[in-house]
């Protein structure tokens, strides 16, 4: 009985380490660096989980409308979410990863056929913009006075560009293309092209909530993780895997 009251408790004990050493993570739908239900679209997850397992920790991902992720993190319902840009306010908020994901180039998406183009925030505003609820862009322009028709979903933005409801719209380069290639056919997708200009261009980082009081740990762990990805060539690896 004793014995059996032994390997109970050592049991216990091994399942409280083992919660203790896992991380959830509240994420959205953004192919290819976070996917849901396509395997290959996962890159930033695929980091996140290796950064973390070369430092003995587990990662759980739950998925959730970007904006319900965000906030759920915010209050200290999951430990953390990514990818999103460093601003003032989220420092107040969160703690941001030192090391960066990836590098993301925000540039307006639009039809060849209509003839949009911009140098200042003032050329923006003879368009009709679209906007995604949550999206760092929107609350860009319009604080620059530009007119943002928002939407809650992104590939709703690029139905609206086909259909003509909207000008133009602001996406990451490899994300807008992979959400045409999804939602049209080749001849639809051959339709879109994307502005040179960068409407916003920055580093993409993991956000660990201040309400959870193993946040600074978890921020560090990642950051050797991430380090020890990039130094093995196994970053590089697995950023060029979308493309093989």
């Amino acid at each position: 009985m004793q014995k059996v009251a032994l390997f109970l408790l050592l049991g216990w004990f091994s399942s409280l380490a083992l919660a203790e050493k896992a991380i959830t993570f509240h994420i959205g739908e953004w192919p290819p660096y976070t996917s849901e239900n396509i395997l290959m679209h996962r890159l930033a997850e695929k980091l996140v989980e290796e950064s973390f397992a070369s430092q003995g920790y587990k990662t759980l991902f739950e998925y959730h409308p970007w904006k319900r992720s965000f906030t759920n993190v915010k209050f200290g319902n999951a430990d953390a979410t990514f990818p999103w840009y460093e601003t003032d306010q989220r420092n107040k908020n969160f703690v941001i990863s030192k090391e960066a994901l990836f590098r993301e180039n925000q540039v307006f998406f639009y039809l060849k056929k209509k003839a949009f183009d911009w140098n200042t925030f003032e050329d923006l505003k003879k368009y009709q913009i679209g906007g995604t609820i949550g999206y760092n862009n929107v609350n860009l322009l319009e604080k620059n006075d530009i007119r943002v028709f928002v939407v809650s979903e992104e590939s709703f933005n690029f139905r609206m560009l086909l259909a003509g409801r909207i000008d133009a719209y602001p996406a990451g380069a490899l994300v807008g293309y992979e959400i045409i290639h999804s939602l049209f056919t080749p001849e639809q997708a051959a339709l879109f092209t994307t502005h040179p200009k960068t409407l916003k261009e920055g580093d993409m980082h993991v956000l660990f909530s201040k309400k959870v009081k193993r946040a600074q740990e978890y921020a560090d762990a990642f950051d050797r993780g991430l380090l020890t990805l990039k130094s093995s060539g196994r970053y590089e690896e697995i950023m060029n895997s979308y493309m093989d």
